[in-house]
């Protein structure tokens, strides 16, 4: 059965409490958590090598309600159980604060090394030299930590690359037509790189398509499902659409739908969630890219297997994204494809 070991902290002084009683007795550990019935099903892996003896990681979590965050803690553990190292994770993180006391916590308890999902680029600073004072070895996941910080690894897609990869995509399904494009929130880390890198191949191809639109949202459904509405509302041309990623694309869709303009306009989204697959099976979507939770989870755990087995890891994976049509959804990894994610990392070596 899938171990978890967490530690639930409450007070500053009730965390130096807890400091002295693992320091008198080490073999103490916490109990199991109890695996929510919303968590997607995970298949128990078989080891493959053998594990180093005694190694235990510690994995400060951020955002513990999305399932990116959710699924890409879940590979962190199940990539760690192939190989039989011990997991103790700081769940249900709400601000840096947290993140802070999850730091102090882990180093009371003498883990070998820390995985850190990112929640700014300075705290990751301040947590990099807590555990190089320490001793500790870090990873980050999710983000690229502020300049200064010292660190093992990094698991993150990068976004100006992603933004590349999906306007070469949109240039070929999109050649010709006028789009509109239904992006995240304006200035966020994720949205200004990745529409960097876009618009950089989208110019370098020709512009082979015209952008009519760009509209702005909170990354939801109903913000999606408005702006799309109120573009078709305003009488503007378009036969073609991007959403940003899944969700947001479901809102599309129902614009797109309750207008009839379902089979007139070429579809496009990122993220590649089972959603989107079953989209492209059934033609409510052209295309998508996906990119994967689990392969930034694992990366973030293979980071730290290598390092403390004496082998130097990438400073930062390149993790996949792969454009996906309905010629090739049958073969692509799904969000929840554990062992998908691995082989597309070549293992944990």
């Amino acid at each position: 059965m899938k171990t978890k070991y967490v530690l639930v902290f409450l007070l500053v002084f009730s965390l130096l409490a807890t400091f002295t009683l693992a320091g008198c007795k080490e073999t103490d550990k916490p109990g199991d958590e109890p695996k929510g019935t919303d968590a997607p099903a995970v298949t128990e892996p078989e080891k493959t090598d053998p594990p180093k003896a005694g190694l235990v990681f510690g994995n400060i979590r951020f955002d513990s309600a999305g399932q990116w965050s959710t699924l890409s803690a879940d590979a962190f553990e199940w990539a760690a159980k192939k190989v039989g190292v011990e997991v103790v994770t700081i769940p249900a993180i709400t601000n840096t604060e947290d993140q802070v006391n999850g730091m102090l916590t882990l180093i009371g308890m003498n883990v070998d090394a820390i995985n850190i999902y990112t929640a700014t680029a300075e705290l990751d600073v301040q947590l990099s030299q807590m555990a190089k004072e320490a001793g500790i070895p870090v990873s980050f996941e999710n983000g690229v930590p502020g300049e200064g910080a010292e660190y093992v690894s990094i698991a993150t897609h990068d976004w100006k690359v992603l933004g590349e990869r999906t306007a070469a995509m949109l240039c070929e399904h999109f050649a010709g037509k006028k789009a509109l494009l239904i992006l995240g929130a304006p200035g966020m880390s994720i949205v200004e790189p990745w529409l960097e890198g876009f618009m950089e191949v989208f110019k370098a191809e020709g512009e082979p398509f015209e952008i009519v639109g760009t509209e702005y949202t909170d990354w939801g459904t109903e913000k999606a499902l408005n702006v799309t509405q109120d573009f078709i509302q305003s009488g503007k041309e378009f036969d073609a659409v991007f959403a940003h990623n899944g969700p947001m694309y479901a809102g599309t869709l129902t614009a797109l739908k309750d207008a009839g303009l379902l089979d007139k306009v070429v579809k496009a989204c990122g993220g590649g969630q089972d959603e989107e697959l079953a989209w492209l099976r059934s033609g409510e979507l052209d295309c998508t890219i996906s990119y994967l939770p689990t392969a930034q989870g694992i990366a973030a755990f293979k980071g730290l297997w290598m390092h403390m087995n004496g082998k130097e890891p990438p400073r930062a994976f390149d993790l996949p994204m792969v454009p996906i049509t309905k010629d090739n959804v049958d073969t692509a990894a799904a969000w929840e494809d554990f062992e998908g994610a691995f082989e597309l990392l070549g293992g944990l070596d």
